[in-house]
């Protein structure tokens, strides 16, 4: 079975054990495979990021970068295997990420999904984003991106008790007006205080 019909195939749910143990039996993707997977437009089924989060992720280290594209949108079917994926490569995701933050400074949603991978890792290495999730908690999106950035500041202890919260006295006025923005920042507030996010 070629890859494409592979892919295709795997988005029938009745399929899928049978398609999985195939894949597990066979043959390692080939370079030439995995390029296809990530030029080809196939963010939008599940089997590829199956494929791609059961590949060496030696061998996919160096495509970084565009794999973070696939987190872009949290709602595409293949994007919730490559976030694993992703966490797998731990301190070595730090770098990219730098220059989506830098490349790509308004995509708030983004960014947002990203920060939700930088969870998942311990490195010494995440201090090296300091300024980059304090950048993006001023920036005081609607989307969740600043509150994110400050639970992460908050819960990898980059920031001082002090610093979190100036910030968050930042953002207390910035939200002022914004109903919901002031709820969901409360509701974090909460958390710090009560020290749940340890």
């Amino acid at each position: 079975m070629n890859l494409k019909d592979w892919i295709y195939e795997y988005d029938s749910p009745d399929k899928r054990q049978e398609l999985e143990h195939i894949f597990k039996n066979s043959s390692p993707l080939t370079d030439s495979e995995i390029n296809q997977l990530l030029t080809e437009n196939y963010v939008k089924y599940e089997g590829a990021g199956y494929l791609l989060l059961h590949t060496d992720s030696e061998r996919l280290k160096h495509r970084i970068p565009e794999l973070l594209t696939w987190i872009q949108d949290m709602n595409w079917p293949a994007a919730s295997k490559i976030h694993e994926l992703l966490v797998l490569f731990g301190e070595d995701i730090i770098d990219p990420i730098k220059e989506v933050f830098k490349k790509d400074p308004f995509d708030s949603i983004w960014h947002y999904n990203i920060i939700y991978v930088l969870f998942e890792i311990d490195s010494f290495r995440l201090n090296e984003l300091k300024n980059d999730l304090i950048h993006l908690v001023k920036k005081a999106d609607e989307d969740g991106a600043a509150l994110a950035a400050l639970e992460l500041l908050h819960n990898k202890k980059i920031l001082t008790q002090k610093e979190i919260d100036q910030l968050i006295d930042y953002l207390i006025k910035y939200f002022e007006n914004k109903q919901s923005c002031t709820e969901d920042l409360n509701e974090l507030i909460t958390k710090i205080d009560n020290k749940e996010l340890y």
